[in-house]
């Protein structure tokens, strides 16, 4: 593949204006599927990678980003959100800040972007508008080795002018964020945290009857029902027209990534179980079933980390870490949990988005 000839149509997401003052032009096309690969790196090093899965090739492309740039990042990368002009916004942790990449080329556009203003940033939505990036905030000791975030915040930036224009509050530890309508979600430790746009506060807060710890992350399924992940717990179901919730008891690993396949009505969990001494024993991928509201193990594995679920193809990805001290095995299956593919790619695999690449005919 050529990737010069390429333009694509996003699947993931409801991004519709450019970003960093870009347009494309698309003329006659064909497609075929690709999924970004997300390699956060180990913690101590910052060399975290972006990788190309091609899924009608079966194909890996790795350190897409040193490759078409000729340097790496330098950093932990948290995320990525792509834009449908052929933007993808990396947000890096540690450093924290916000590199814009072309999908298309792979080139950076932009680079150490609010820099000063995200504080252990996470995750980011966009809509037409803006951007928003939940952000951690300052750490507080919450012993035994562990840190608490007890002032997240949402942080705003307007996309045509490329400034930031406020911050949000949202509780504490402030992970996943979904933009829908005029509310943003926020899974935070309080529970699902609903933002106005308009007004700029969080208007009100969605919590778990009995599940403890907070949510983690966010997806929305074809009822425009929002399921909410709660590590060691399940899966919190709101109705986002009525406010109406349940509680679904599901494995859900604490790192809380789950994955939906929005047509067949699936939701993905996966869990990795350790012994006494932090070594893994034991990992599951869960299939569960919208309409039943079952679940059952999909597939089986060493140490996962991450989750996705392609909407083209239904494939579900995951990936073996190798505890983080070398290069991780991306593993594809099938909608029927049969093992298509085994990559390797970079470290730490922590997260995958799906596009749609366009061949110039």
């Amino acid at each position: 593949m050529k990737t010069k000839q390429f333009f694509f149509l996003l699947l993931a997401g409801t991004c519709y204006l450019s970003a960093c003052n870009l347009d494309s032009d698309p003329v006659e096309y064909t497609y075929n599927t690709v999924m970004m690969v997300v390699n956060q790196g180990n913690l101590s090093d910052g060399n975290g990678s972006l990788a190309y899965y091609h899924e009608t090739a079966l194909a890996i492309e790795n350190n897409v980003i040193r490759e078409a740039n000729g340097y790496d990042l330098g950093a932990i990368i948290q995320s990525v959100a792509l834009a449908s002009n052929g933007n993808v916004f990396v947000v890096c942790n540690n450093p924290g800040k916000v590199v814009v990449l072309d999908a298309i080329t792979k080139r950076v556009l932009k680079e150490e972007l609010f820099k000063g203003d995200v504080s252990d940033p996470r995750y980011m939505a966009i809509d037409n508008d803006y951007l928003y990036i939940t952000n951690w905030g300052p750490s507080q000791d919450a012993g035994g080795g562990w840190k608490t975030y007890p002032n997240s915040y949402v942080l705003r930036i307007n996309r045509s002018m490329e400034e930031v224009d406020g911050r949000i509050p949202c509780g504490s530890d402030a992970e996943g964020i979904i933009s829908t309508g005029n509310k943003l979600y926020v899974a935070a430790g309080e529970g699902v945290v609903v933002i106005d746009k308009s007004s700029r506060t969080a208007v009100d807060t969605i919590a778990a009857p009995t599940f403890t710890g907070g949510a983690k992350h966010l997806v929305v399924d074809k009822q425009a029902q929002l399921w909410a992940s709660y590590p060691g717990n399940g899966l919190l179901r709101i109705n986002l027209s009525t406010g109406e919730s349940e509680e679904i008891t599901i494995p859900v690993d604490w790192m809380g990534q789950i994955a939906i396949n929005v047509e067949a009505g699936k939701i993905y969990t996966y869990k990795t179980t350790f012994d006494a001494n932090y070594a893994a024993q034991e990992a599951n991928i869960y299939e569960l079933d919208i309409a039943t509201k079952t679940h059952k193990v999909f597939a089986t594995g060493h140490y996962f980390f991450s989750i996705g679920v392609s909407p083209a193809t239904g494939n579900v990805y995951t990936a073996e870490v190798n505890n983080f001290s070398s290069n991780s095995e991306l593993l594809v299956h099938d909608a029927s949990g049969k093992l298509l593919d085994q990559e390797r790619t970079g470290i730490g695999t922590c997260d995958f988005k799906f596009f749609s690449v366009i061949n110039q005919k």
